[in-house]
């Protein structure tokens, strides 16, 4: 639920969508959206940091590496735990999202695997 609070107080009560709506502005600058679903259980794991891996910042500039690390990570995700759930995997942006997709479609080890970019 998000209510609109009327002063510039802080409440330690307060949610934190109420929050987001107050700093925007409240109702009158701003829609609220409102969507009942369903929260369903999450585990977040990382991949292993045993420093063999690129570093972030060449990542950053070599797409080409960039993409077939994201997907080995997702490859061994999926062997690690196989039909025990599902990856979501964030990438800087749509023609990253578009590369991991298409060397995740040329990978045998990917063949009866779903992908939805998002």
């Amino acid at each position: 639920d998000v209510d609109e609070k009327t002063d510039d107080s802080t409440n330690e009560n307060e949610s934190t969508g109420a929050k987001l709506l107050r700093v925007l502005g409240g109702k009158e600058n701003c829609n609220v959206l409102r969507s009942d679903g369903r929260q369903y259980p999450i585990t977040i794991k990382y991949a292993a940091d045993d420093r063999t891996g690129p570093f972030l910042s060449v990542l950053r500039r070599d797409t080409k590496l960039l993409v077939s690390t994201m997907a080995d990570a997702i490859e061994d995700g999926l062997s690690k735990a196989p039909n025990q759930g599902d990856i979501l995997a964030f990438l800087p942006g749509a023609k990253e999202i578009r590369r991991v997709v298409n060397e995740i479609k040329s990978r045998a080890a990917f063949r009866d695997v779903d992908v939805f970019p998002l």
